[in-house]
């Protein structure tokens, strides 16, 4: 077998509806080196699989991991990436789609031609569900920029699906502490290996292209295939709380994640106050890990303004209408 330059990682699940726009996204790439596609399927009990593999013969290098029991996002992901060949690695869902034809080709010659970076991301377009074009992420990215883990830890996100990779991963097959944390929810592993890979021998940097390089579909209703779409702003908010105590306990307690923790007690909180339900509170201040305690409280006290002008303009509304 040809060597192999690039790995993309396709995940799926029950994604019938979208499968092959991502699979011809990839397909009008321009690539000038030698990539597999790694068609990671959670188990789809919809059409999804018999669409993959009606591309069997256009695809020169891949590698079908289809799952007989459904492990979740996490585990199919880190399944996929573990079991890769390339010397770099990018994940597409299977509901998402490039629409930057050059997209694989520039990014893989960038990190080739700059060893010192980890990784290179572009934008991404969001879109909901009758296509319609709801932003551009991440929003702070005005022109060509390089991002590091300080920057991540103070809220400047990116997005880690849109991002291709050094592959760091190939020889942590048996990492069972790192399969852990990543494995750690069922849906959520983002913010795991965008730590991680920032946090890689002390300094993971990326750059980021300001450029669209794809689609998002932030609904897609009906089968559960999109995460965000499917819970609740505060049960995704508990989850995330949860992520960051395991991150925490893996980084021995290293890592400042003060803002990240704020970030996910803010929904919280906000919906507590909305509804008229002060327990939140209490349910995730046992959930916050003790070195944030008083970092907890003090965001409480230092939001109450802006939960009660909420709650006061919600109670306007009420009586309005």
């Amino acid at each position: 077998m040809s060597k192999i330059d690039l790995s993309i990682i396709l995940v799926s699940y029950n994604q019938e509806k979208y499968i092959k726009e991502a699979i011809d996204s990839i397909l009008m790439q321009n690539a000038d080196f030698e990539y597999e596609i790694i068609f990671a399927d959670d188990a789809s009990t919809d059409n999804t699989t018999n669409i993959i593999k009606e591309y069997d013969k256009k695809i020169k290098h891949k590698q079908y991991l289809f799952s007989k029991e459904n492990h979740g996002n996490t585990y199919n992901t880190w399944n996929a990436i573990i079991n890769s060949k390339g010397e770099y690695f990018i994940v597409l869902e299977g509901d998402d789609y490039w629409i930057w034809k050059d997209k694989i080709k520039t990014e893989y010659h960038f990190l080739k031609n700059n060893p010192q970076y980890i990784g290179v991301s572009d934008l991404r377009c969001e879109v909901n569900k009758k296509g319609k074009i709801i932003t551009h992420s991440p929003e702070w990215v005005k022109k060509d920029c390089d991002t590091n883990l300080n920057d991540f830890l103070n809220l400047k996100f990116f997005s880690c699906v849109e991002t291709m990779y050094k592959n760091i991963y190939k020889e942590e097959k048996n990492n069972k502490k790192l399969k852990e944390l990543f494995t750690g929810d069922r849906m959520i592993c983002d913010i795991i290996q965008c730590i991680y890979t920032l946090n890689y021998n002390g300094e993971g940097l990326i750059r980021l292209l300001n450029k669209d390089g794809a689609v998002y579909r932030t609904i897609t209703s009906g089968n559960n295939t999109n995460y965000n779409s499917t819970k609740k702003v505060t049960s995704i908010a508990y989850d995330h709380l949860e992520i960051l105590n395991r991150i925490d306990t893996f980084y021995n307690y290293e890592l400042n994640l003060k803002k990240l923790y704020g970030k996910f007690i803010f929904p919280i909180f906000a919906w507590g106050i909305l509804s008229f339900n002060l327990s939140e509170y209490s349910k995730a201040k046992k959930i916050v890990h003790k070195k944030y305690l008083n970092y907890f409280r003090i965001h409480f006290l230092y939001y109450f303004g802006v939960y009660l002008k909420v709650l006061f303009n919600k109670i306007l509304k009420t009586i309005k209408n």
